[in-house]
C-alpha cells in the first residue's frame, strides 16, 4: 500500500489520480495526482485527456502560478491572448508554458486522444 500522507515521499499509482474536472460531454477530463490535500505540496501535478472532436476549452492561469504542460500522446492547438498573443500546434514530446494570469485555450486537432501531463507551481 502506498503511503499518501502529506509530506511523505512515495509513488502515486494511477488509481489514486482524482478527477478535477470534466466537460459536459466527457471529452476533456482533468485529473490531479499531487496537490496540497494529498501531499501538502504547493505544486499541482496532474494529467488530462482530450478526445478528438471535443470543443476548444479555454481558461485563465492563476494570478500567482506558472503552468507547464507536456504532451505524451496526440496533437493540440494552444492559443493565448494578451501581449504577444498567438497560437501553436504541438505534439508528443513537446511542452508549453504559461506565465501567471495568461488567458489560453486548448483543442485536440488530431484523430487520436490527447494525453498530457500538467503542473501548476506558485510564483516565487
Amino acid at each position: 500500500m502506498t503511503d499518501l500522507r502529506a509530506g511523505t515521499p512515495g509513488r502515486v499509482p494511477p488509481e489514486h489520480i482524482r478527477m478535477r474536472s470534466e466537460t459536459a460531454d466527457d471529452g476533456f477530463r482533468v485529473g490531479v495526482a499531487i496537490d496540497a490535500a494529498s501531499h501538502g505540496s504547493p505544486l499541482l501535478l496532474g494529467v488530462a485527456w482530450i478526445r478528438p472532436g471535443t470543443e476548444r476549452v479555454s481558461w485563465q492561469a492563476e494570478a500567482d502560478a506558472h503552468e507547464t504542460y507536456y504532451i505524451q500522446q496526440g496533437r493540440i492547438s494552444v492559443a493565448w491572448q494578451g501581449e504577444n498573443e498567438g497560437e501553436i500546434e504541438i505534439g508528443p514530446g513537446d511542452s508549453f508554458y504559461f506565465p501567471p494570469g495568461r488567458i489560453y485555450s486548448v483543442e485536440n486537432v488530431g484523430d487520436d486522444e490527447v494525453f498530457l501531463v500538467w503542473s501548476v507551481t506558485p510564483s516565487p
